[in-house]
Parts: structure tokens; C-alpha cells; sequence
């Protein structure tokens, strides 16, 4: 497993397994390499009404076993239409009391080849089969949705930007026809939430969109206790960071969709930098943004292991989200977690956390940026505060136990056997 939701699957099925219920989680994926995961999560729900203790705990007794135990590798294949009868399988000779689908972006992506993309687009979601016919209850955790007009937004910037492939083709109708994957895309995952007989939804945002189901936060915490910020100027020492600036973190791979560009343009206070952690586009075949200016410091870490996160973190001060579109932002809830307030774009998941008072939002242009950092500067103790009392609702066993407590109440309530 890769990426964002690999991460979070990570540090959820870790936190499921070690937060004093004895739940057995099992993990099922395609490869190492895969993006596409799985979680099965298997509880002992009568504990949790009568105190029994389960008959499961033993499977913990040997931590390499459990690891290697609970993943199922081989299970999920990208466009293959038997990802259903192998997930089925799994569940037969598992059986569980709750599915957990994380990973629902690889139920509608159409990044594959033409073939699967066109099975895809017509026929549904592989797992279309698998949602129809199992026999316990499913969840689906929703990472990856967008506002219906933002996402036409993004429908419209990704058509400009892919505009040269295929050039034997007329230009409308290469136009004309990537709207519509994306459009069908769109709809693939609504097909899903109705299947599903659970949503959870790491945003308020997301429930509204979609209509139904659960907000659980994103779970996000430092890497250790021993990394706080009281070991702020430690760490600006193993980065190299000034001891006598306010630092504005711009973290993450350069995309054109994290709207870095208008990083180059931005105004600070005196005493504010900007610490770009990476200036590198994620995809090689794009130019990367350069920012020159003096009072930015560019780092070019490229991927970071959770301890260095976690001090690059605490270096910094606050962080900058200039961002044309997002669904989810684990950055953000890292950055809270981590208690930096933030400035973002007025996209509707970032106006969820300001309307909290733990950042501000404002228009995607340099001019209201440079407003927004200085509202941020006079006003900083507040919001810092602000964040250091929401951190803690981020904790992973609390987020952990929010989900022991959804699985429960559904699988009381839905029966399928």
C-alpha cells in the first residue's frame, strides 16, 4: 500500500488493534506496491455488551504472525472484474463481522487502460458484484469527493491541461470526451455510496455532499511524545530554518492543482518566510514551480518518514494551502494535529475548519493571500490556541474508537447472515 489513504489505513488498522478492544483486523490489498486497499475489520461485538473476552486476543500474541496473518495480498487487481468473487472468497473464509472499503477511489478511477477504463465507464465499479452480494455489513470510508461545482472546476482545468494528447484527434471531440469519463466518474462513486450499507465520511463536506452516513475525522498526531514543539528550535536546526522568523509551511509535492504558483507573488510580514518543503512536480513530466524569492526557503526533501514529518511540523508556525481543488486534505489535519493554524483557498472543505476559527480562508490570488497572512500575524495567539483545543479530537485511538463504536451499532442492526 502507497499514498495518502495507504497511511491512513495504516495508522487505522494499527490503532483498531491496540486500543484495549480486542478486534482482529484484517487487511486485504493487491500488491505491496498497490494503491488500491481494503480493510476487513473483525470484532468480537459481544464483549462489548456482556464483557466476554475474545476468543480472538490470542492472534495479537506474536506481533510479527498477526502482521503477517492479517494481509491478504493479490486481492484487489486494477480493472479486473474478479476483484468481486476474490473479496467474496475472502470474506467466506474469514468471515467478518464488517467490511471496511478504504480506499473507493480505485471503485471509479479510470487512470487505467483504455480497455479497463471503457469496462469501467460502462459496466461500473469491479466491486459492484461484491457490494450486491455480501452477506455482512459494508462500509465505504469516502477520501476522494469533490463538490459537484468544484469538480466541474476541475473537469475544466484538467481538460486544458491534457489537451495535447491525442492530437491526431479533433480537439472538441477529445474535449467532449474527457468530460465525460470524468462526469461518469463522478456518478460511479454515487452508485457506490448507495450500495454501501455505511459511509464515513472524514469531513462534514463529504456528508453533505453524498447525503448520508457518518463523519469521522481523519485521524493525526505527532510521530512520538517525546517530538513536541517544545523541541521547536532543535528541529529548525536539523533543517536548517532561521530561529528569528514566523514559518509558513507550504508542504507537498508541486501540483498544478496545489496552486504553489502563486506562492512567487505573495507579500509577507517582516518577520514571516515561507519553508516549501518540496518544489519538485509529483509527476516528472511537468515542470516543477521555481520560487526565487528572498524570503523563501526551498528544502527539496521529497518523501519524508513520519518522525521527520512530525519535526518539520513543529518547526514551522503555520501553514499555507493555496490549493485549486481538494477533497480531503490529510496536510491539513497533519498541520492541526501538529497545532499550526492555516491559510487555504475558499474551497468548501477549507471552510469547514475556518467557520471553526482554526484558519483562514480567502480568494485563490496572491493579493487576498497576503491579506489573510497578516489577519493571521495580529490575531496568531488566538488561532494557535483555537487549534491546540480541536487537536485532540484528531487523536488516532479516538478516531479508532469512533469506528469500534460505528461497526458495533451497524452490525447489531444489520444482519445479513
Amino acid at each position: 500500500m502507497k499514498g495518502g489513504v495507504g497511511r491512513y489505513t495504516s495508522h487505522l488498522v494499527d490503532a483498531l488493534c491496540n486500543g484495549g478492544k480486542k478486534i482482529d483486523v484484517h487487511v486485504g490489498t493487491g500488491t505491496f506496491e498497490s494503491s488500491h486497499e481494503m480493510t476487513f475489520n473483525r470484532s468480537d461485538f459481544s464483549q462489548f455488551k456482556d464483557g466476554t473476552k475474545s476468543n480472538l486476543a490470542t492472534h495479537h500474541n506474536n506481533a510479527d504472525n498477526a502482521e503477517k496473518d492479517r494481509k491478504h495480498t493479490g486481492i484487489i487487481r486494477k480493472g479486473d472484474r474478479k476483484n468481486s468473487d476474490r473479496l467474496l472468497d475472502l470474506v467466506q473464509e474469514l468471515k467478518p463481522d464488517v467490511v471496511n472499503i478504504q480506499y473507493e477511489r480505485g471503485l471509479y478511477e479510470v487512470d487505467t487502460s483504455v480497455f479497463h477504463m471503457t469496462q469501467r465507464l460502462l459496466h461500473g465499479s469491479t466491486l459492484d458484484k461484491f457490494y450486491k452480494m455480501c452477506n455482512v455489513p459494508v462500509f465505504s470510508t469516502l477520501h476522494t469527493v469533490l463538490p459537484y461545482d468544484e469538480y466541474q472546476m476541475y473537469i475544466k482545468d484538467r481538460a486544458l491541461r491534457k489537451e495535447g494528447r491525442f492530437a491526431f484527434l479533433p480537439l472538441q471531440l477529445r474535449t467532449t470526451v474527457r468530460k465525460w469519463v470524468l462526469q461518469r466518474r463522478y456518478e460511479l462513486l454515487f452508485e457506490i455510496v448507495h450500495l454501501s450499507d455505511e459511509i464515513i465520511s472524514l469531513a462534514r463536506v463529504i456528508q453533505e455532499i453524498v447525503r448520508r452516513g457518518t463523519v469521522i475525522y481523519h485521524g493525526a498526531e505527532p510521530a512520538s511524545s517525546s517530538v513536541s514543539s517544545a523541541n521547536k528550535g532543535e528541529f529548525r536546526k536539523e533543517f536548517g530554518l532561521p530561529d528569528d522568523k514566523k514559518l509558513l509551511l507550504a508542504f507537498g509535492f508541486v501540483g498544478s492543482y496545489k496552486g504553489f504558483d502563486i506562492l512567487e507573488n505573495i507579500c509577507l510580514p517582516s518577520d514571516w518566510s515561507i519553508v516549501a518543503k518540496q518544489n519538485t512536480h509529483e509527476r516528472g513530466s511537468e515542470m516543477p514551480v521555481l520560487i526565487r524569492k528572498n524570503n523563501t526557503i526551498n528544502l527539496n526533501l521529497g518523501p519524508i518518514d513520519e518522525l521527520a514529518l512530525s519535526k518539520l511540523f513543529f518547526a514551522c508556525d503555520a501553514i499555507i494551502l493555496p490549493y485549486k481543488v481538494v477533497s480531503v486534505s490529510g496536510v491539513l489535519f497533519d498541520a492541526l494535529a501538529h497545532g499550526l493554524p492555516f491559510i487555504a483557498s475558499d474551497l468548501r472543505f477549507f471552510k469547514e475548519f475556518s467557520a471553526m476559527d482554526l484558519g483562514i480562508t480567502c480568494n485563490r490570488s496572491a493579493e487576498s493571500f497576503s491579506e489573510s497572512i497578516k489577519s493571521l500575524d495580529t490575531d496568531f495567539d488566538r488561532y494557535k490556541k483555537n487549534v491546540q483545543n480541536f487537536s485532540p479530537k484528531l487523536r488516532w485511538d479516538t478516531i479508532a474508537k469512533n469506528h469500534i463504536e460505528l461497526y458495533s451499532r451497524i452490525a447489531d442492526n444489520i444482519k445479513k447472515y
